[in-house]
């Protein structure tokens, strides 16, 4: 199913920065969630039709681990350690496997030579609300 980015808009992505915002405070990895922007510049989102799509594996390393098991993990607090598994009654044949995430790619704002623009992603991101959560972060 292909990702309509005609429907982009800043509420959407400042919906997505509150809720990773909110997910890490119950988490216990933030003790306060903002609302405040890290740099305010107003950026304005780039109209999606110029975007180049980008093969994840260009983007970023995608590599299978053995699963651990959930007693491994019970020294963690509640909600420190992310656990995401599957298992052959539950995956319903959709699950995001290796061999699937490296035929995914992602849509991304590029620069005139056509590699991602970082820059001003860094900057987009860093001028919608929530995002001085991120800082926190490191």
């Amino acid at each position: 199913m292909e990702t309509d980015y005609s429907l982009a808009a800043d509420d959407l992505f400042e919906q997505t920065l509150h809720d990773y915002s909110t997910y890490l405070f119950r988490s216990r990895r933030l003790r306060l969630v903002s609302d405040d922007s890290i740099e305010p510049k107003y950026t304005r989102l780039r109209d999606p039709s110029g975007w180049r799509r980008f093969p994840l594996t260009d983007l970023l390393t995608v590599s299978g681990t053995t699963t651990t098991p959930p007693r491994d993990l019970a020294y963690c607090d509640p909600g420190s350690a992310p656990y995401v598994t599957t298992q052959a009654t539950n995956n319903y044949g959709l699950k995001c496997a290796q061999k699937r995430l490296k035929r995914e790619s992602l849509r991304l704002p590029c620069t005139r030579s056509g590699d991602p623009d970082w820059r001003y992603i860094e900057q987009y991101i860093g001028d919608l609300r929530y995002s001085a959560n991120l800082r926190e972060q490191g």
